[in-house]
């Protein structure tokens, strides 16, 4: 089976619908010209390769800021070239979309996907590697999207409400089924390990030395993901600043064994 939704309003709301084969989905939006919305509900858990890069006005910790195309060209192409190296693949099939804004007569990247079509992973799997690519090379690729019945907008389609759509980049072309993520026929299955964290898990020694310095209280972990949620449930976020949480969410973009990003970002 093949999903699509759509957006019904501008507040969020979709509509989903259900195909017996890739073609009939193909069909049911060729034949739906007005309807501009469309996403695709990757129902799979082991869909192709894909990736969500965001821009805004302003740069933050999740998205960059706004990117001309010279800078986009440089910056999409080193990062499929590392991608690839790092997979162990070739440079082929690799799909890239991208919705732009013009502002003062220059036209910039405002969104992006990447689509490997010839590679499957586990979404989990994929997941891990996105956060790996974050946390060691400063990227900031979307890790939150891999997530059960997860929506992907489709190409040549904008969200209710805004005007900026999904094209292909430097007008290459590709097909429905390329695009398609659940339409994993033909594809190559990669795994990706992620490494292993290791905790330590008995007391060590510690040499202490005496000095007239105030104490502070010194907590000794063997695990720092569960002492770090046991933390975060005691905090009042309405007395957090803007600056504490911009350097807890960074520490954490650089060891996200500690806690899942996505996680901090809902919960804070």
């Amino acid at each position: 089976m093949f999903y699509l939704a759509y957006d019904t309003n501008t507040k969020g709301a979709k509509k989903y619908i259900d195909f017996e084969t890739i073609q009939d989905t193909e069909n049911y939006i060729k034949d739906n010209p007005e309807n501009e919305y469309f996403y695709e509900q990757i129902t799979t858990d082991t869909p192709k390769i894909y990736i969500d890069i965001d821009y805004g006005k302003t740069e933050t910790v999740t998205k960059y800021k706004y990117m001309e195309i010279s800078e986009f060209d440089l910056f999409i192409n080193g990062l499929i070239a590392r991608i690839c190296d790092l997979l162990k693949i070739e440079n082929e099939g690799v799909i890239i979309q991208t919705a732009t804004v013009t502002i003062n007569d220059v036209i910039y990247i405002s969104s992006c996907h990447i689509i490997f079509s010839k590679f499957r992973m586990i979404k989990k799997q994929q997941k891990a590697f996105m956060i790996s690519l974050n946390s060691k090379y400063n990227y900031k690729i979307d890790s939150v999207i891999y997530k059960k019945n997860q929506l992907f907008r489709m190409v040549y389609m904008r969200k209710r409400g805004k005007q900026n759509r999904l094209n292909f980049y430097n007008n290459k072309v590709y097909s429905f089924n390329d695009c398609f993520l659940s339409n994993t026929k033909d594809t190559t299955l990669l795994y990706y390990d992620e490494p292993e964290i290791k905790t330590t898990t008995k007391a060590e020694t510690v040499n202490i030395i005496e000095s007239n310095e105030p104490k502070n209280n010194i907590v000794f972990c063997s695990n720092i993901s569960e002492t770090f949620k046991k933390a975060i449930s005691e905090i009042d976020f309405n007395k957090m600043d803007s600056k504490d949480w911009s350097l807890i969410t960074k520490i954490l973009m650089k060891y996200s064994y500690i806690c899942d990003i996505g996680d901090w970002c809902k919960i804070s």
